[in-house]
């Protein structure tokens, strides 16, 4: 948000980082409604496209809104992914990681999580994606 010309004299400031944090969590809000809308419905001629992209990525999606939810962990504040073979199980669905990457969440990455209102509309947009994600899987 600090970069937006309008939020520049909050830079640093405690309104300037609260202003931050809602404006990163509605972003990724909406980003996973964006992702469900694009994969009931994806614009031709990009299907194979967009389903390709997101059942590679699904398992780091799901992965992040967990890491959101269960710990007090900043949305954007996830530390990169580290190399390793690994899989990601949500439900009956076998998710393999892209490039064979997982997240290593041993450090702490701030110490001022997202905000409640966040952490319940995730719970419930959650499991409407993991459904989204898991028929994009089976589909190919």
């Amino acid at each position: 948000v600090t970069n937006v010309l309008r939020y520049e004299k909050q830079r640093g400031s405690e309104h300037g980082e609260r202003n931050s944090r809602l404006y990163n969590e509605s972003a990724f809000l909406l980003s996973c409604k964006t992702i469900m809308n694009l994969l009931r419905n994806p614009p031709h001629p990009f299907e194979d496209l967009i389903i390709s992209h997101f059942k590679t990525r699904a398992s780091h999606i799901l992965k992040s809104c967990n890491e959101y939810l269960s710990k007090n962990v900043r949305v954007g504040s996830l530390p990169p992914f580290e190399e390793s073979s690994t899989f990601i199980q949500h439900g009956s669905i076998i998710f393999p990681s892209q490039d064979g990457r997982s997240c290593d969440h041993a450090t702490p990455c701030v110490e001022s999580g997202s905000s409640a209102g966040f952490k319940l509309m995730l719970s419930k947009l959650l499991p409407k994606l993991e459904r989204a994600l898991c028929e994009a899987v089976k589909e190919t």
